[in-house]
């Protein structure tokens, strides 16, 4: 693990997201899937953030439908 890798944490994409650096939030997110690959909240969040950076429709209908589809996806793997 390189000292880089150290502050590669949830809590790190945490505090890039809310300053709004959503591209260095999805890139330890992304960091973090690859080392977990089985954590479903992983993948939410990763969608989620992709969501934020890349909002297809600002139609407020179509946004909580993608919201949906997230939350089902995470279910399903879950269950």
């Amino acid at each position: 693990m390189s000292m880089d890798d150290v502050f590669k944490t949830r809590t790190m994409a945490g505090i890039l997201t809310s300053q709004g650096q959503l591209k260095k939030a999805e890139e330890i997110i992304t960091h973090l899937l690859e080392q977990n690959p089985h954590q479903p909240d992983l993948e939410v969040e990763l969608d989620l953030l992709g969501m934020r950076m890349n909002p297809k429709n600002s139609n407020p209908r179509e946004r909580l439908n993608e919201l949906y589809r997230i939350w089902i996806n995470a279910a399903r793997k879950v269950l």
